[in-house]
């Protein structure tokens, strides 16, 4: 998103009308990932749901760290964007890769007396 901008003029409304964009786009993000803890259990949701949730909890602490140590060696902003559209085309192709509409079931091994109906 912000690769254009190094090339074009000083502008401040591209600027904010790219930060915009990408906000915008990010958004968007919950929807997907949200319904799939949904989908890999009906009885344990929320577990997912918290370990998901820590994981970027860890990457948000450790992000702003890594930033600083990027700049501080490179001394520009280009390699943190880089980077992160490097991590980002990379997390899309597992994905990709790897997901599937097949509904995956953990709860299997539980007896059926164990597992409920979900209650709407």
């Amino acid at each position: 998103c912000l690769t254009p901008r190094r090339y074009g003029s000083h502008s401040v409304n591209m600027t904010t009308a790219l930060f915009s964009m990408a906000l915008g786009f990010m958004a968007l993000h919950p929807s997907g990932f949200k319904a799939n803890y949904m989908d890999v259990t009906r009885t344990h949701g929320g577990t997912v749901s918290g370990i998901g949730n820590t994981i970027a909890s860890v990457a948000s602490s450790v992000g702003p760290l890594m930033v600083s140590q990027v700049r501080m060696v490179s001394g520009s902003w280009v390699p943190v964007f880089q980077s992160v559209a490097a991590v980002n085309l990379l997390a899309a192709l597992i994905f990709c890769t790897l997901s599937s509409t097949t509904p995956i079931e953990a709860d299997a091994a539980c007896s059926p007396k164990e597992v409920e109906e979900p209650r709407m």
